[in-house]
């Protein structure tokens, strides 16, 4: 039989310090993804995503298990370099309700780059 904790606030064990629980569902991270993006793109570990689509060079869309309220909710992404070894940016190309899209740029020319990892995290309500 499944068991419910319903509180109002957490408080620190070791202290008296405490924070809403309206506070720790809404500020949680809902989706969160580790990418490596060389050769055959794929998740090296993840909360509440479904999947994942290589839509070409440095293009990645990560599908979510569990849909957020709407497309308006926070999502940053970060790579760490190219395939070649080359700085590289991201930056996010589409926002909707059970995904994010993002492409990959050599920082040295601005084309398209494979990234060596990917990492996104999106803050917002869930549907």
């Amino acid at each position: 039989m499944a068991s419910i904790l319903r509180v109002n606030t957490l408080t620190d064990a070791s202290s008296n310090n405490s924070i809403a629980m309206s506070f720790v569902a809404q500020g949680s991270a809902k989706v969160w993804a580790d990418v490596t993006g060389v050769s055959t793109a794929a998740i090296n570990d993840s909360l509440n995503t479904s999947g994942l689509t290589d839509n070409g060079t440095g293009d990645y869309t990560i599908a979510y298990t569990s849909n957020l309220a709407t497309g308006n909710y926070s999502t940053v992404a970060e790579v760490n370099f190219t395939t070649g070894g080359d700085a590289q940016n991201t930056r996010v190309v589409s926002i909707a309700a059970d995904s994010v899209r993002t492409l990959g740029t050599n920082t040295g020319n601005a084309n398209a780059a494979d990234c060596r990892r990917l990492f996104q995290v999106s803050h917002g309500d869930l549907a």
